[in-house]
């Protein structure tokens, strides 16, 4: 039985869904009635998609890292692959984007940020030293990471 675990993302014209270890990412546009499998689709990249983390999408791009520690960045409107990295981790949570960097924290507890853009840019690498399954949230200008053994709130530095 195929499973697609990661959640759609919605663009302002296409909506994405990943599907399988390491199978198809896909563009559609929404809308449509019955079966809209070869109607609405826009485009099919057919390898690189996560079994787990959803894809994220920030200012035209679709970036996302499957299960085994292959990061992927797609033109969003066209599917096209701009590149493909990997580090050797592997990665249950869904990253999320701050400031023009992309959070993908990995199973090892360590968190990658990469630069949103046309490169594969890690920018730094944070060892948290507890398993992160947990998809991290903003709130404000704080970052809150769930690992394994506790709740971690990364604050913004004071401004005087």
């Amino acid at each position: 039985m195929d499973t697609a675990v990661p959640t759609i993302v919605v663009g302002p014209d296409l909506l994405y869904s990943a599907s399988g270890r390491n199978g198809p990412t896909l563009g559609f546009r929404p809308g449509g009635a019955g079966n809209v499998t070869e109607s609405h689709l826009a485009w099919r990249a057919v390898r690189g998609g996560p079994h787990v983390p959803s894809p994220i999408l920030v200012n035209g791009r679709l970036y996302s890292v499957n299960d085994f520690g292959i990061f992927t960045c797609l033109d969003a409107d066209k599917g096209k692959l701009i590149w493909q990295g990997r580090v050797h981790d592997r990665f249950t949570a869904s990253p999320i984007e701050a400031g023009g960097l992309l959070y993908f924290p990995s199973e090892a507890g360590i968190t990658y940020v990469l630069r949103a853009g046309i490169t594969f840019e890690v920018v730094a690498k944070n060892d948290l030293g507890s398993p992160l399954l947990a998809s991290p949230a903003v709130v404000g200008e704080d970052l809150l990471l769930r690992s394994q053994d506790e709740l971690l709130r990364i604050a913004a530095p004071a401004t005087k």
